[in-house]
């Protein structure tokens, strides 16, 4: 699926993003690392704009807090449903030539790759 991150106390969407491993546990996972215990973590922009409000000592980030951002659904789908969502595209011969040689981790398969975009 794919998400967006809105700012609900101030400057609207703030983060899109893509979630093949889904929607719950991609927001999840953003939850821990706004925690910013990992170096990735701390030199994120949206970790840092918006960090957990307990693991940053009460006190705001850049912009504000992760409470304060809200995921919103772009696209979901179930997974049986993958084809479907990948014939929604055109493909460029390039492109497919492209996914076809290229080694994703957990994208075994063409379509797998294509979702994966």
């Amino acid at each position: 699926g794919a998400y967006l991150y809105d700012d609900e106390d101030g400057l609207r969407i703030v983060r899109c993003g893509s979630a093949a491993v889904g929607l719950r546990k991609r927001h999840n996972e953003h939850k821990t690392a706004s925690k910013q215990k990992s170096e990735v973590a701390l030199w994120s922009n949206f970790y840092s704009s918006y960090p957990d409000l307990l693991a940053n000592g009460g006190k705001k980030g850049k912009i504000g807090n992760f409470d304060q951002v809200k995921q919103i659904t772009g696209v979901r789908y179930k997974k049986e449903h993958i084809q479907l969502v990948v014939n929604m595209f055109q493909w460029e011969e390039k492109i497919v030539t492209y996914l076809n040689a290229k080694n994703t981790a957990g994208a075994e398969t063409l379509v797998a790759k294509q979702h994966r975009m």
